[in-house]
Formats: C-alpha cells, sequence, structure tokens
C-alpha cells in the first residue's frame, strides 16, 4: 500500500504546516523523518498548499493552557490534523505509525477530492483470494478461498468437541 502512495504522491506537494503556536522542533524531526523514509515531497512552511499536512496540540493542551483551538479546516484545500502529542514522543522521536497513518489519511481525502478511484486500485486479483479467520469461541481456523462473488469456506484446524462446527457456524458479516 505505501507504493500505492508513493505512487500517487510522485508529481505532488505535501506542506507540513505548524500550528502549535510555538517553535517546535517536532516540523523538523517530521520533515527528517520522511525524506530518510518515504520518498515523498514534502515542504515546512507557513502558508498552505493545496494538500497539507497540519501539526496541532491536542484538545487537553487547550483546554489546560486556555487557548484558542489551533485545529485547521479549509474549503479548497486538503487538510490533515495531527496532534504533536500523537506523532511525538516524549523523548523526541517520531511515531512512526502515526505519521504513515496521517499521510494515508491525506492520500484518501485528495483521492476523495479528484474523484478518480483508480490510486486505490490494489491489482490484487480476487477470484483467487485467500484469506483465514480464527474463531477463539470454537477454538477453529476457517480457510475463506474467493470464487468471483463466493467464498469457499473450510476448516484448517480440527475442534474435536464440534464435529459439525460449520453446521452451526455464524460468520459475522463483517469478517
Amino acid at each position: 500500500m505505501l507504493k500505492q502512495i508513493q505512487k500517487f504522491w510522485q508529481d505532488k506537494e505535501i506542506t507540513l504546516l505548524d500550528r502549535t503556536q510555538e517553535n517546535s522542533s517536532a516540523i523538523k524531526t517530521i520533515s527528517d523523518f520522511f525524506e530518510q523514509n518515504y520518498p515523498l515531497k514534502i515542504t515546512s512552511s507557513q502558508k498552505s498548499s493545496h494538500y497539507n499536512l497540519v501539526l496541532i496540540h491536542d484538545l487537553d493542551y487547550y483546554a489546560k493552557e486556555d487557548k484558542t483551538d489551533a485545529y485547521y479546516s479549509s474549503q479548497t484545500e486538503v487538510v490533515q490534523n495531527m496532534t504533536v502529542e500523537g506523532v511525538m514522543h516524549k523523548s523526541g522521536t517520531v511515531v512512526k505509525s502515526a505519521l504513515v497513518n496521517a499521510v494515508k489519511e491525506l492520500t484518501i481525502k485528495a483521492i476523495l477530492e479528484s474523484e478518480d478511484f483508480s490510486p486505490l486500485n490494489t491489482e490484487i486479483n480476487l477470484d483467487d483470494f485467500i484469506f483465514y479467520k480464527y474463531y477463539p469461541e470454537s477454538n477453529q481456523t476457517l480457510e475463506f478461498t474467493s470464487h468471483e462473488t463466493n467464498f469457499k469456506i473450510q476448516p484448517i484446524t480440527s475442534n474435536y468437541d464440534d464435529p459439525f462446527f460449520l453446521n452451526d457456524l455464524l460468520i459475522k458479516r463483517n469478517d
């Protein structure tokens, strides 16, 4: 998925905005993380662009400090807010998963704005897609094999207490 995200952003630039109302080294640390780990065009600026990752504080900070919430939104720009408390460890290092998730969210918003969903095409052939699901309540693992719009369901682990488990299995809609 990260390769698809990198491909989507190859001809676009993301602006990293600091709305924390303080001179923070967090912006430089975040920029350095992206530069070293993901070939995305991310520029730090005080001016927004069309695609923006915006660093703000969490609501507790604004409540304690009696300051105005810096949540940023725009009708003409694509914006993903992220809290400094959520993307930075107290040690000053980044929370990698939080930054990657922020870029994923920004990507989804950009795709929705463009109304071109082709970047979401993962090119996975669902005609022979297989996944496994473990049901702890019955100690049973099932293999789901797709065949167009249907799934073949086959037990992988035995459940000796209930040999007719598949007959009574309730497969939830979200499974």
